[in-house]
């Protein structure tokens, strides 16, 4: 078997017995997924929309005074106010919807091989990345900690279309992009996935998570790692939304295609993220660093419609 690498994991993925199934399953195994949505399907129907504006930059359309942007050539936008990228972050001009982009090849942050165009949350930014004011922490964590969090456990939902996935370079890592995130001081207690192969029909969605030891175990939700192109999985240009919540040690994953039924799948996180400060991610974080086209263009994109964080 091929061996297969995510992010900037280095151990191999592992079943891990916490995981409490409601509709969805779970399975390791091998990566691998497609393209451009075609043009007709561009815009989603206008019934669904949010009251977004076009003409305005994604501040204007969002609440992003809690949030700061990486772009793929690792530089830091901590100011959103009235701030658009051309190239990888900016206002859909049909829809009004957040745009991010990220190319296969570019700069990446620290402990990653892969470019981003993606948020990360801010409760206090004056306090620091590091700070307990800036992040949160599980309501399971000691009264100390939490009196010095930002925020105690949460919830983040988005709606969304995946526009274009990865189409050339390595095999294994062919349509594979991250769309939300919890992530810790070294772990990542969720990375979401949206994964859709060339020759697939639908993309799948699963996510990873790790222990605090970095070992990732692979939970399936629409699809998974190794049942790629699911029979009720997400399409490019298809709106669906996702929720991440948690209480306590416990996680909640929701997935909802437009028009569909929600998958829940709940997961107990180890006792280790106790005390542990945490933040959320949204964007897009491309999975695949190689590629193998004649101009270096290929990339992943997707479109945000709505996008919010709660720490009650």
């Amino acid at each position: 078997m091929m061996n297969y690498r995510i992010a900037r994991k280095t151990g191999i993925a592992v079943l891990g017995s916490a995981l409490l199934l409601g509709s969805a399953g779970l399975s390791t195994g091998a990566l691998a997924a497609e393209g451009e949505i075609p043009s007709a399907q561009a815009a989603p129907s206008s019934h669904s929309m949010n009251a977004l504006s076009p003409s305005q930059p994604p501040s204007q359309n969002f609440n992003l005074t809690k949030w700061k942007l990486t772009l793929p050539d690792a530089s830091e936008i901590t100011n959103l106010s009235n701030y658009s990228n051309a190239k990888w972050f900016y206002t859909d001009s049909a829809t009004g919807g957040m745009v991010f982009v990220a190319p296969n090849l570019g700069s990446t942050t620290t402990n990653s091989s892969y470019t981003r165009s993606e948020l990360r949350e801010m409760l206090n930014a004056s306090a620091g990345t590091t700070s307990y004011g800036n992040n949160w922490v599980t309501s399971t964590s000691s009264s100390s900690i939490k009196a010095q969090a930002g925020g105690v456990d949460g919830t983040m939902k988005a709606t969304l279309r995946v526009d274009r996935v990865s189409t050339s370079g390595d095999t294994s890592k062919l349509g594979r992009v991250v769309v939300g995130q919890i992530h810790g001081p070294d772990t990542e207690p969720i990375r979401l996935y949206f994964h859709k192969r060339p020759s697939d029909s639908k993309g799948a969605i699963y996510f990873g998570t790790d222990d605090l030891n970095n070992n990732n175990t692979w939970v399936n939700v629409l699809g998974g790692p190794s049942s790629l192109n699911p029979s009720n999985g997400i399409a490019l240009g298809q709106k669906w939304s996702y929720e991440i919540k948690v209480v306590g040690l416990k996680m909640t994953v929701k997935v909802t295609p437009e028009g569909g039924s929600t998958t829940t799948v709940n997961y107990n996180l180890p006792s280790g993220y106790n005390n542990k400060y945490l933040y959320y991610k949204a964007g897009v974080y491309n999975q695949n660093n190689t590629d193998t086209t004649s101009d270096k263009s290929d990339h992943v994109k997707a479109t945000f419609f709505s996008l919010t964080h709660v720490h009650p």
